[in-house]
């Protein structure tokens, strides 16, 4: 995979990791899954920081990397 990929995939995770924890506190439960994925995606970043020489993409990035993502998505299908 390319580091644009694994950096949309891991801003996911961590977006998803987020709304899970909410939901365990809002429950009273152990935050087990926003554990597992904010671990997974802060190592998707991390991959993203170790194999792309400039480092990690700047926020005004983001949304251009989300549509080119989509686009290629869109374009296999």
């Amino acid at each position: 995979m390319d580091t644009a990929t694994l950096y949309i995939v891991g801003l996911t995770l961590l977006l998803l990791a987020f709304v899970s924890f909410v939901s365990a506190w809002a429950r009273e439960n152990r935050p087990v899954t926003a554990i597992i994925l904010f671990a997974l995606g802060v190592g998707f970043l991390i991959t993203v920081q170790q194999r792309r020489p400039q480092g990690l993409y700047a926020a005004h990035e983001v949304p251009g990397l989300i549509a080119a993502f989509v686009a290629r998505i869109m374009a296999a299908f």
